[in-house]
């Protein structure tokens, strides 16, 4: 599940603590992170927030199932790099 970063504080906060209690009783495990998409391959400077649940009898630690950063940032010009071309 994603969702806008602004969800995890101010005024949003309680339901964004809600949504977690709510899986946690339904039997998840819940982990969440604040993921840029630019450090994951895609040309877009965009922070989400993402939940990844696991059912509790799986015996997963959600934490460890978020993507790694790669080594570098991707920008708009390598996205454009390897887009459509116009002949």
């Amino acid at each position: 599940m994603e969702n806008v970063v602004g969800m995890t504080h101010g005024r949003m906060k309680p339901t964004f603590q809600k949504a977690i209690d709510v899986l946690a009783e339904q039997g998840y495990r819940v982990a969440v992170r604040i993921l840029d998409a630019s450090w994951l391959g895609i040309p877009q400077a965009r922070k989400r927030t993402i939940f990844i649940g696991v059912r509790n009898d799986l015996k997963v630690n959600p934490a460890h199932l978020f993507p790694k950063p790669w080594p570098f940032q991707t920008t708009l010009r390598d996205g454009i790099a390897f887009g459509p071309r116009v002949v």
